[in-house]
Formats: structure tokens, C-alpha cells, sequence
């Protein structure tokens, strides 16, 4: 067992509520970070897509530039 998972599985009391919400906060933070990455790779990837691919996964050149060109923030 990872010293991680030995940390999670101890009692709830012994964790104050203080360093509960910091956890927690930093566990969605890095989630967030997580999808925002991925989406920055997903769109720069359909960026760089060629006309044969998009059209063999059924996007044409304009709607892959529009979903490419959003922001890596918004889904």
C-alpha cells in the first residue's frame, strides 16, 4: 500500500476540516488542469488533421477549425 493510499484510509477524524477543503481544492484544481491539457491536445491535434481524415470521421474542414479554434478552457 502507497503512503498515498495509507493517508486516505485512515479515520476521517484525524483529518481537520481545514486541511480537508485544501485537499480537496487541490484535487479539483488538478482535474481542471487534467481536462484542460487534454483538450488543448485533442484541438491541436484536429488542427492538424488532413481533409481525408475529417472526412472519413465525418467533419469538414470549417467544423474542425471551429472546434479547433475554441479556447482549451471551454468544453
Amino acid at each position: 500500500m502507497s503512503p498515498f493510499t495509507a493517508l486516505l484510509r485512515r479515520p476521517a477524524a484525524l483529518h481537520s476540516p481545514r486541511r480537508r477543503r485544501i485537499a480537496d481544492l487541490l484535487r479539483s484544481l488538478a482535474t481542471r488542469l487534467h481536462a484542460w491539457r487534454s483538450r488543448w491536445r485533442a484541438r491541436n491535434e484536429l488542427r492538424e488533421l488532413d481533409d481525408a481524415v475529417l472526412r472519413d470521421i465525418g467533419l469538414s474542414r470549417s467544423q474542425a477549425s471551429f472546434d479547433a479554434d475554441r479556447p482549451f478552457w471551454r468544453e
